[in-house]
């Protein structure tokens, strides 16, 4: 069983603002991996753990995505391969896609893809790219004794099981897969030589019209922050007192 993980670093939330211009801020801020690639790698990490065979992470970005990919080998992934070009100036959703589907055929003879629901990396379009079928929001992963994939599929306010054949492509939502802490001694061992492949856009045999800015099909024209929520109103005092009070308010608002 050979598994893939595409994983997706952002600043951390924590870290950043928006500026009364709607610029974002993120000086200073680190870089941390998405939750939605955590709950994929801890998806796939569990399919392993039961099975046995490889789960491998890759990623599309510069030299600051190499920790992050460590961090994804600390928690058990056993090869990563990080697509990294000066080339790819503010790609999209699209574009990362495309790159990222590219790299995982070039790796070869692929039989499961988890990507993170909701993450800043797209599963259907990747498995659009890579002609894979997929399950969105899938939640129990296992492989049967026939060799195929099954899950419980979110779908109509409750769920269905499914099945279907390998090599396929499911997203994971956080809430179902809560990720493991990194071991210490993979820690050590990563950080120390890490297991690291790195391809370019040329390596890939990539254009220039395939991955530049021009080729990126949304642009980000202005960003906000959420309004200020206004704090309520604490009552304090006995019991009694802050039911009184209470009513009060009520019956004042002319909700009582």
């Amino acid at each position: 069983m050979k598994i893939i993980v595409p994983v997706q670093q952002v600043f951390d939330p924590k870290q950043i603002r928006v500026s009364s211009q709607g610029r974002l801020v993120s000086e200073g801020a680190a870089r941390v991996i998405e939750s939605a690639s955590k709950a994929a790698l801890e998806a796939a990490l569990r399919l392993k753990d039961t099975l046995g065979g490889t789960v491998d992470v890759i990623t599309l970005g510069g030299a600051e995505a190499e920790e992050s990919l460590r961090e994804a080998q600390a928690m058990g992934a056993d090869h990563a391969y990080l697509v990294k070009d000066e080339a790819f100036s503010s790609p999209d959703a699209g574009v990362v896609a495309m790159a990222l589907g590219v790299a995982i055929q070039r790796i070869g003879e692929v039989d499961l893809v988890v990507v993170g629901e909701g993450g800043a990396l797209s599963g259907p379009m990747l498995a659009e790219g890579l002609g894979l079928p997929q399950v969105t929001q899938a939640a129990n992963l296992a492989i049967d004794a026939n060799g195929r994939l099954t899950a419980d599929q979110a779908w109509d306010g409750g769920a269905r099981h499914v099945r279907g054949p390998l090599p396929a492509l499911v997203t994971v939502a956080a809430a179902d897969y809560a990720p493991r802490y990194a071991h210490v001694a993979r820690v050590m061992a990563v950080f120390g030589e890490p297991t690291l492949t790195v391809w370019s856009a040329a390596d890939l045999g990539l254009e220039m019209d395939q991955i530049s800015a021009e080729a990126s099909r949304t642009q980000v024209r202005r960003t906000a922050a959420p309004e200020a929520r206004v704090l309520g109103e604490r009552i304090t005092g006995t019991p009694e007192e802050q039911a009184k009070s209470l009513v009060g308010k009520l019956r004042a608002r002319g909700l009582l």
